[in-house]
């Protein structure tokens, strides 16, 4: 499937990432909570789930949330106000990890107060929750980068899938390790993140990555 997209595209699509860290006792606390953005894979994803037929090759939704500790090489190299367009070009993160499978998906609709209320039926907002439990992964990492993916995604030995690269930074099989590669297709990334300062991830911690997804008219 190819698909082309305009610069002046009449779509506006904004989300929103929270990080929480969640306790035995059942109680949480927000670490951070940001904009994020939809970058043109993601809305080429999203065509192409409208035109889904039996040569999409088995497109899916959102699947799998990437952690990556690395960095944008444009960060420090362009205005603050271009950040914004080399991030809508991105496809996969500076240095992907590993990535966890989705947790679950909710729906919401908003009444005429701004509030928002759970959904029984799909609505145009919609909420993709992640988690990293404990020891997952077995170290201290510093998560840096973000990034939901879909498509045609595929990643074995779940929840919680590391990422192996080649020389050349692509998805290696492992023939040359150890271990085997558990991600055998990268997808499409919809929507990405970056952190500066990182967030940290313990052992001994739980982190839930929310991420809300709102499409609006004009």
């Amino acid at each position: 499937m190819q698909l082309n997209i305009k610069d002046d595209i009449n779509l506006r699509i904004v989300g929103e990432v929270t990080v929480r860290e969640l306790f035995d006792d059942g109680t949480s606390k927000i670490k951070r909570f940001d904009k994020n953005i939809v970058v043109y894979d993601g809305i080429l994803l999203m065509m192409g789930l409208f035109a889904e037929n039996e040569d999409s090759g088995g497109l899916s939704g959102i699947t799998h949330l990437a952690f990556g500790d690395g960095k944008p090489q444009f960060i420090d190299e362009v205005t603050e106000s271009d950040k914004k367009n080399f991030i809508y070009g991105m496809h996969k993160l500076g240095n992907e990890l590993y990535r966890v499978v989705k947790w679950e998906h909710k729906y919401y609709k908003q009444d005429e107060f701004g509030n928002l209320d759970l959904s029984g039926e799909p609505t145009n907002i919609v909420e993709f929750s992640f988690r990293l439990r404990k020891n997952d992964p077995e170290e201290l990492v510093y998560i840096s980068e973000i990034g939901m993916f879909g498509g045609d995604v595929a990643v074995t030995n779940v929840p919680l899938a590391k990422m192996i690269l080649d020389n050349n930074g692509d998805i290696s099989d492992g023939t040359k390790g150890v271990q085997k590669s558990q991600v055998k297709k990268a997808g499409s990334m919809f929507s990405y993140k970056y952190y500066d300062p990182p967030i940290d991830k313990h052992p001994e911690t739980i982190l839930e990555f929310v991420w809300r997804i709102n499409f609006l008219r004009g």
